[in-house]
């Protein structure tokens, strides 16, 4: 295996990216919660 990053390209269609974006902005998101510690946790 070699550490060596090497540079690619994808090819997404628009159309697959209006989806995704549309998905997103769609999505309903879960409020912030407490986490265990007592603290707020980051959204």
């Amino acid at each position: 295996m070699s550490a060596e990053i090497k540079p690619y390209r994808i090819s997404i269609g628009d159309d697959v990216l209006n989806d995704v974006k549309s998905r997103l902005r769609n999505t309903r998101w879960p409020e912030a919660s407490w986490s265990t510690t007592g603290a707020r946790a980051r959204r």
